[in-house]
């Protein structure tokens, strides 16, 4: 089943690297590498964000490489818990 299957079409449109990310533990050069292409897709739309939002526990590295790419200043965090 793809990564994609809960993602409506248009989101799915607007961020086609989406496709390819998985849960699993990735390299700091494949990060980038998602951020350079989640990034142009972004500049393609020309959207450009007054903010970004964090998922805490894994989001705040790729949120920091994507403000400096994109030039957006401020950055907001949000919290997932979970029952273990």
């Amino acid at each position: 089943m793809s990564a994609m299957t809960n993602l409506s079409a248009e989101t799915q449109r607007l961020h086609p690297v989406a496709e390819s990310i998985t849960p699993d533990t990735v390299s700091m050069p494949v990060v980038k590498g998602y951020i350079e292409q989640l990034s142009q897709a972004i500049k393609d739309e020309g959207f450009a964000p007054s903010v970004l939002v964090a998922v805490a526990r894994g989001g705040w590295v790729p949120v920091r490489l994507l403000s400096n790419v994109l030039g957006t200043k401020e950055i907001v965090s949000i919290g997932i818990f979970q029952n273990c």
